[in-house]
């Protein structure tokens, strides 16, 4: 009977990373999966039996080499990183806090690099892995009120497009996935800046965004399980590709990003972000 290929998701308590876990469990991967709350770690034990549930804080760097790197030791390696746990805080540039942009850098781009550190060595020995990347649609064109997460999920792409060059000759793959509107907690979870003031200078631009990211919820945002349909291919391909899109609004950001001017780009968030 063939080994079980071991697989690493992060922020597996809910949305993306509940669906991977699901998509990957479901085709006999060992799972390895990050939730920070005991009741979301039983939840999952529960619902995946043979899964690994770690409870961990992302941002605790001592506690993931710990948590993390002991369970990597202990599987013998990993075939699969996922790095998925991630979360955003949305507020005027001037008006977030650098405990904002720290923490913004934090979980969606130091939490994923660390994971990434401790995974490939396993993988240099093996000579083979696959290391997924789930940034966003604003991992490539930014939008006003979400200069943080931006600034996180930018570096998160820029690091992992240096990273893939390196690791490429070790015969490890990388690959990022931008998915736009998704139906999960995210947005619901979303948290204002530090000093967001509702009769602020931004409050009306704040008021629009928030309008139109309700709009595109409506409008048919991708499932969890789409996305997870979508790593699970850049895991398994002979041959995956630097970059994934899910749905309509992630396709959008791509071709925005790839051949639309800037002048013209702005233009067009402008107009779409205008208070009325």
């Amino acid at each position: 009977m063939a080994t079980p290929r071991i697989a690493l998701i992060t922020g597996a308590s809910s949305g993306i990373g509940l669906a991977t876990v699901a998509r990957f469990h479901a085709d006999g991967w060992q799972v390895l999966a990050t939730v920070r709350k005991p009741q979301d770690a039983a939840r999952l034990r529960a619902q995946f039996p043979g899964a690994q549930v770690l409870e961990v804080e992302l941002t605790d760097r001592a506690a993931v080499a710990r948590v993390v790197g002991d369970a990597l030791a202990q599987a013998g390696g990993v075939d699969l990183v996922v790095n998925n746990a991630g979360a955003s805080i949305i507020g005027a540039a001037e008006e977030l806090s650098l405990d904002d942009f720290r923490a913004q850098l934090d979980i969606n781009l130091l939490a994923a690099i660390q994971v990434t550190q401790l995974a490939l060595p396993y993988m240099r020995a093996r000579g083979a892995g696959r290391i997924v990347q789930v940034s966003s649609g604003f991992g490539r064109i930014a939008l006003p009120m979400f200069s943080a997460y931006c600034a996180a999920k930018f570096a998160l792409e820029g690091f992992s497009e240096a990273l893939a060059c390196e690791v490429a000759p070790l015969g490890i793959a990388v690959s990022i996935i931008e998915p736009g509107t998704v139906a999960t907690q995210f947005d619901r979870n979303r948290r204002e800046a530090s000093g967001y003031r509702v009769d602020g200078p931004y409050a009306a631009l704040y008021r629009a965004m928030r309008a139109r990211l309700a709009t595109s919820h409506e409008r048919g945002p991708s499932l969890p399980e789409d996305v997870a349909a979508v790593i699970h291919t850049a895991a398994t391909a002979h041959r995956p590709a630097l970059r994934y899109t899910v749905g309509k609004l992630g396709l959008a950001a791509s071709l925005a990003a790839r051949f639309t001017p800037d002048r013209l780009r702005q233009y067009a968030i402008g107009r779409m972000t205008r208070a009325d």
